[in-house]
């Protein structure tokens, strides 16, 4: 059974409910809108269709076959998730009948995997039909069920929401930070409740929205988009499982999608795609981005050539859309700053780690992580730690810079110790440092600075590949691979001293992926 770790997490369960904030019976949305609007789009993806009472009656059944199964109330469940229609019938499923439904997403490597199972234990793990051989013979103390499994007719009466109730564990989403492997994120009912709730408010959603998602189901931000905000709007979430600039394009301008959640870079190549078939206008009436990269002149031309309004939202798996800048907002603030704390949220800046350091706390923020020992620097007074730098502009907070050592590509977090860690595991490899560089397609790629054995001669898809068989997720991999010959720099407290491995990085020889070849 899945326990809330956080430190703090008893008092906050008492304020919350005491004021109302969290409530201690929540109906599903799902369930509600399969009443009040039964046919209504609900979910697409490139082959389906769900309309809400179709879902409803998907979710039944499924919710059906995992009881058969033995799953129990409060029991774990990994769902390797893609993002389809099947993957979102099964989280609902699981929540459905009080189970924690632990999210990996099925672009993640075996280690990945292979610690969510670990560290949560389930009787039971479901997946995409193609996964689910490899999976079987890689994992056999687990019961592997297809997310994709024929319907059947099962006499079950619909739930009205989940028996585990909506202050108890519910859904683990894995983040990248800085330490050596992924953490688990525990959330419950309410704490995305309040988060999907402040994102709609400050966003301005209507149900009439046609969320356009290209994040991963299993993020943070798929989860809120699509299996939150959506059925609470009872709206429509379309789903995009592999990126394509051509029919991505195409997907959203049929699908008529109104509102894009997520990184920059994916607004830039819808943009791009709309310039290369002469548009002046797509569906998106609206966009929230977030990051302390941000391409302002981008968003500039979104609202000022495609009539798109942007926001810029702050926030993390930890502590999901903390700040917002509202979509009443001037341009000049929406575009510039990272908002305001959304309501019930604080925030300060300074922690006794750093001066310049981000803390947030409110009734959104997670639970804790899966292991305990990880939220012994994660919390401070309370205050959740986010590892990234900031100001405070009045009420207004501007992200100027992360702590933690990761690298955002296309919107996904890649840790670069873990990367280092795999490297550093290759009998040819004396020493390995990652950085990032800034990228215009992705906004960043991950770099790898490599010193080889004497004798040996690097090549790019040797090294790639002898990653991969370390467990390394192919989308951790680097992109720019760089052969050092002398010690890396580091700080007096032999620290990587990561900036000025980027400086004198400079006139080394280096290999590219194939994108960056061109």
């Amino acid at each position: 059974m899945i326990r809330a770790t956080a430190p703090q997490f008893s008092d906050d369960l008492r304020t919350y409910r005491s004021n109302g904030v969290w409530p201690d019976q929540v109906r599903d949305p799902v369930a509600i809108a399969a009443v009040s609007a039964p046919d209504r789009t609900a979910l697409v993806d490139r082959v389906e269709r769900l309309t809400y009472g179709a879902l409803q009656r998907a979710i039944t059944e499924t919710a059906a076959l995992l009881l058969e199964h033995g799953v129990e109330e409060r029991g774990a469940v990994v769902l390797i998730g893609a993002n389809d229609c099947r993957s979102a019938v099964a989280f609902h499923a699981i929540r459905r009948i009080g189970a924690v439904c632990v999210l990996v997403s099925d672009h993640a490597g075996p280690t990945d995997i292979s610690l969510a199972l670990e560290w949560t234990e389930p009787r039971l793990a479901m997946a995409p039909r193609s996964l689910i051989g490899l999976l079987s013979q890689r994992h056999q103390s687990v019961r592997w069920l297809s997310s994709e499994h024929d319907a059947s007719v099962r006499h079950l009466e619909p739930f009205a929401g989940d028996r585990s109730g909506p202050n108890s564990p519910g859904v683990v989403v894995f983040t990248s930070g800085s330490t050596s492997r992924p953490k688990g994120v525990i959330h419950s009912t309410n704490t995305l409740r309040v988060a999907a709730g402040n994102y709609i408010d400050a966003a301005g959603l209507e149900p009439s929205d046609v969320f356009f998602l290209v994040s991963p189901l299993s993020s943070i931000t798929g989860v809120l988009q699509a299996l939150v905000m959506a059925p609470l709007l009872a709206g429509c979430a379309v789903l995009e499982d592999e990126w394509d600039d051509g029919t991505t394009f195409d997907l959203l301008i049929n699908e008529r999608a109104t509102f894009y959640g997520g990184p920059d870079v994916i607004l830039r190549r819808l943009l791009d795609e709309a310039d290369r078939r002469e548009l002046s206008s797509v569906s998106l009436r609206a966009v929230s981005v977030g990051g302390a990269l941000l391409d302002t002149l981008l968003l500039r031309r979104a609202e000022k050539m495609f009539g798109i309004r942007v926001m810029r939202a702050y926030g993390s798996s930890e502590a999901p859309f903390s700040t917002t800048t509202r979509h009443t907002a001037e341009l000049e603030d929406r575009v510039e700053l990272d908002g305001q704390p959304n309501r019930g949220v604080d925030v300060r800046i300074g922690s006794l780690g750093d001066k310049s350091e981000c803390l947030i706390r409110g009734p959104h923020l997670f639970m804790g992580y899966l292991d305990a020992e990880d939220n012994s620097d994660a919390f401070e007074s309370g205050w959740f730690r986010t590892g990234d730098a900031g100001v405070l502009r009045g009420d207004q907070l501007k992200i100027v810079g992360r702590l933690k050592e990761i690298v955002i590509r296309n919107g996904i977090k890649i840790s670069m110790p873990v990367v280092e860690q795999a490297a550093l595991g290759l009998p040819f490899v004396h020493d390995a440092a990652a950085f990032g560089r800034l990228d215009q397609d992705t906004g960043e790629h991950l770099v790898l600075a490599v010193r080889p054995i004497d004798g040996v001669r690097l090549d790019f898809g040797m090294l790639t590949g002898a990653l991969l068989g370390t467990g390394l997720a192919k989308r951790s991999l680097p992109e720019e691979l760089i052969v050092w010959d002398v010690p890396f720099p580091r700080t007096v407290t032999e620290k990587l001293d990561r900036a000025a491995l980027a400086e004198e990085s400079v006139g080394r020889p280096r290999l590219f992926a194939d994108r960056l070849k061109s």
